[in-house]
């Protein structure tokens, strides 16, 4: 519910928020590769937005990904 409704697994939430964070993002490329193929525009588009979402957990100032 997190990951959808903020985009990122709170480490108050799961010890491993970080390496989930990654796997969730990364599984959402993936289906959105999936509906490119089969030519599912509107889930392409859900999922490649949504793929995106690893990016709430980089860190500017030390650039580098933390909780």
């Amino acid at each position: 519910k997190a990951y959808k409704k903020y985009g990122v697994i709170s480490i108050d939430d799961e010890h491993e928020s970080v390496s989930k964070t990654l796997e969730y993002a990364y599984d959402d490329w993936c289906i959105a590769q999936m509906a490119l193929i089969l030519n599912k525009p509107n889930d392409y588009k859900y999922f490649i937005e949504r793929s995106q979402y690893w990016k709430n957990l980089f860190d500017h100032e030390i650039k580098f990904i933390r909780p």
